[in-house]
């Protein structure tokens, strides 16, 4: 076996121990501070379309650890650090790890500010207008949460990923060799591109989201959106909606008074969640 070999394989020897190290100290860590906490949460209900699509609740379906019955009520308790406890009442075995959504009721100034608006310039369309009101407390809480959850999770993956190609990199540059297998090094490093493409795009969003934050403030825009956006004329019947959107990431935020889908799918919501 070449230099590089050895050293190839002397790396992924050193990599793997350190990260199942690093791994099962941050569920330890987790482990304690749910002990600390002493805090579950539970949610129940019936399992909608919608939800069913969750990874997390599809992943419990196909181990059948939940039921794929439409109609049947049944619950998933979640320890304070994400992870699953509990199905149906029976211990969890897997380690699965939920990322719960903590939504903000729509308060009552934004219905207040919807029925304040200037008309809109659209295309010489009267039937637009719009305005804007400021972020409530807990909305601009919901927006951090999820600004953390964009980066937060694939980061120390994604170091971990760059620092193994590019140290292959550095190497093959300083041998003035290509590794032995090229095939696999070549498929590694555009993993590695993608997954940082991917992060950096997550990365753009969360600032994004804290620009927002530091606005404090949502759009609104009153009129027939749909009919607007599909090309329909004016003569067409008009289906009026109030929708709010975020300036600087130009996201939905709410739909006729209620939280944007996007909202309600970036974690874990069944119906009567309570703390235990």
């Amino acid at each position: 076996m070449s230099h590089v070999g050895i050293i190839i394989v002397s790396v992924l020897f050193a990599v793997v121990p350190v990260a199942v190290s690093i791994q099962w100290g941050q569920r330890a860590k987790a482990l304690n501070k749910d002990l600390k906490t002493g805090e579950r949460m539970r949610f129940s209900g019936v399992i909608s379309e919608t939800m069913g699509e969750h990874p997390l609740v599809a992943k419990l379906i196909k181990i059948s650890s939940l039921s794929a019955d439409r109609t049947e009520k049944q619950s998933i308790d979640i320890l304070a650090s994400g992870r699953v406890w509990r199905v149906n009442d029976r211990p969890e075995k897997k380690w699965l790890l939920a990322m719960v959504s903590e939504t903000a009721t729509v308060p009552e100034v934004a219905h207040i500010a919807a029925q304040w608006l200037d008309p809109l310039p659209v295309n010489d369309n009267p039937s637009f207008s719009g305005g804007n009101r400021e972020l409530s407390v807990t909305e601009k809480q919901e927006l951090r949460n999820y600004a953390r959850q964009q980066w937060r999770p694939p980061l120390l993956p994604g170091i971990g990923l760059t620092a193994w190609s590019g140290g292959i990199c550095v190497l093959c540059i300083t041998q003035w060799r290509l590794p032995p297998d090229f095939i696999g090094f070549f498929f590694l490093l555009i993993l590695t591109v993608l997954y940082d493409i991917a992060l950096l795009i997550r990365i753009s969003t969360a600032r994004c989201i804290a620009k927002d934050i530091a606005a404090g403030n949502v759009l609104i825009v009153q009129g027939d959106i749909d009919g607007y956006v599909k090309g329909e004329s004016q003569n067409s019947a008009i289906q009026e909606q109030t929708v709010e959107f975020l300036p600087q990431s130009n996201m939905t935020w709410t739909v006729d008074g209620e939280p944007a889908s996007w909202r309600k799918s970036t974690g874990l919501l069944m119906s009567n969640r309570r703390k235990r």
